[in-house]
């Protein structure tokens, strides 16, 4: 069974090619480009590994984890940012749920290595 995973980046061109990747690498991905987008998703869709954004309009990629852990508590999350001294980075570690904070431009083989193994029961 393939992990379901989430990527979520207003950058449509970068969202798409992560999804491409990932779906290469046998996920089932869904793509957002807000994390309102996100959000509108039924309340049955959890996903496995969520990807986001730090900065985008509107909600961003912290706020956004603190609602989807809700859903999906045992979901690995994963940040891309292109802000390495940012207070959201900060809030983001105070999360206690963030695997990892990936920079942008992101390494493949990195983003790849932090894939959950399995999916969640």
């Amino acid at each position: 069974m393939s992990l379901e995973v989430l990527v979520v980046d207003d950058n449509r061109l970068l969202a798409e090619n992560l999804a491409e990747i990932l779906t290469d690498e046998g996920c089932h991905v869904r793509t957002a480009f807000s994390a309102e987008e996100a959000l509108g998703a039924p309340e049955d869709v959890c996903p496995d590994l969520v990807l986001t954004d730090i900065r985008m309009p509107g909600m961003n990629g912290v706020e956004l984890i603190r609602r989807l852990v809700v859903r999906a508590p045992m979901a690995t999350f994963l940040l891309m940012t292109a802000y390495t001294s940012d207070q959201i980075l900060i809030d983001a570690s105070h999360l206690g749920v963030v695997r990892a904070v990936l920079g942008k431009p992101l390494v493949v083989d990195k983003l790849l290595a932090l894939l959950p193994r399995e999916r969640i029961p």
